[in-house]
């Protein structure tokens, strides 16, 4: 080799490493301007994780000893308690450090895995993730997010989804639906494994401290339906209050237990007969049904936080540019997320503007769990196989 091409392959090699400093400090950045904006509600929950385990040790632990309900994963974090000696600040730094580090690693296995649409995909990350990164920093969901793609990359090269669904489901519970197309794959060893792991840890877990695991399941069932719900934002708009409980602002559902049935049975019915349907659909996009079926079980739930969006990107990442209009709609799903938090101060005081916007967020939801379930079905006029997946 010339000198002169050693020299541009020296400067290749420190332009990808420019690049990837550039990623890591925008998002650190973004964290910054997250706590500069005077809106609470985007760091809140990190400040209810310090107030709660701030103290934790042998003598002091969640399930046992204080409100934890959050699956079992999110205690790791937790163990930065003893090494910041006392500093919240620093608790926090650590605390969005590995959440940063958890969203970055998703976007960088999926640019790995597809490396003929890096390109798009960080576009498409950058654009749709990122502003929701400045509320889910704070929260765990980029931990499961991690495990999800890594199940997803797994699912798509036929590797072993096992550890990252078991392990995805104890930090968030909803990567388990990743079994849905794992199902549909015939992969009938590999989804009895994960649900087996996923059956047997929770035993463990209700065996160790059952009044903490009691305390979890109270906390997920709630009590009434969260203010950003489909049915919950829809009777805030017909003048109904709501109150504080269970972790979340809570529209009372007197009289309306009936829906909270039948949401509860969608939950688990919806996801075992769109596997049953997809089973028998030998065309069929996988990547699609995935995220459809995640999408279906937010619109079926009594909870629904902006930063669950996020839950649907690594799928949603996958398929774009292909499928551009599923892309799109998810661009609205986010761009009308962050209009919520925008007027979230006059969501909680009752303001009609804010209500209509998380009625038309959830509008959208709807419109896109639909479109991704008809694309993840769809078959070419001719009958013939279609692109099953992101290759």
């Amino acid at each position: 080799m010339s000198h002169a091409g050693a020299i541009k392959k020296l400067l290749g090699h420190h332009s990808v490493f420019v690049f990837y400093g550039i990623e890591i400090l925008g998002r650190l950045f973004l964290a910054t301007v997250s706590f500069a904006l005077p809106m609470h509600v985007l760091t809140a929950d990190v400040g209810i994780y310090w107030n709660r385990a701030h103290d934790i040790s042998p003598q002091h632990l969640p399930y046992r000893d204080f409100v934890w309900e959050y699956p079992p994963l999110t205690i790791l974090p937790l163990l930065y308690m003893p090494l910041v000696n006392g500093s919240k600040a620093l608790f926090y730094l650590l605390f969005v450090l590995t959440t940063v580090t958890c969203e970055y690693t998703s976007l960088c296995l999926l640019r790995g895995s597809y490396r003929e649409r890096r390109m798009d995909i960080t576009l498409f990350w950058s654009v749709t993730v990122l502003p929701l990164a400045m509320l889910a920093y704070f929260r765990f969901d980029f931990i499961s997010v991690l495990f999800a793609t890594m199940a997803l990359v797994a699912m798509e090269r036929r590797g072993s989804t096992v550890l990252p669904i078991f392990l995805g489901f104890f930090t968030k519970l909803w990567p388990v639906f990743l079994v849905v197309t794992l199902f549909a794959k015939r992969r009938f060893r590999e989804t009895g494994l994960a649900i087996g792991a996923c059956v047997l840890g929770t035993l463990v877990w209700w065996s160790l401290v059952p009044e903490g695991f009691r305390t979890f399941l109270q906390f997920r069932q709630g009590d009434g339906f969260q203010i950003e719900s489909i049915p919950g934002s829809i009777l805030m708009l017909a003048g109904r209050n709501f109150s504080y409980g269970f972790g979340a602002l809570n529209v009372s559902d007197a009289g309306l237990k009936w829906v909270q049935t039948i949401m509860t049975l969608a939950t688990v019915l919806g996801p075992a007969l769109i596997g049953f349907a997809a089973l028998r659909t030998k065309s069929r996009n996988d990547v699609a049904l995935t995220a459809g079926v995640i999408a279906f079980e937010l619109c079926a739930s009594r909870l629904v936080s902006p930063q669950f969006i996020t839950w649907l990107a690594p799928f949603v990442a996958c398929l774009w540019p292909r499928e551009r209009n599923l892309g799109f709609i998810y661009g609205l799903l986010v761009a009308l997320t962050m209009l919520v938090l925008a007027f979230y101060h006059s969501l909680i005081h009752y303001g009609t503007g804010a209500v209509l916007i998380v009625i038309a967020r959830n509008a959208v939801l709807v419109w896109f769990t639909v479109a991704l379930l008809r694309r993840a079905f769809e078959t070419s006029r001719d009958g013939s196989p279609i692109q099953s997946g992101c290759t």
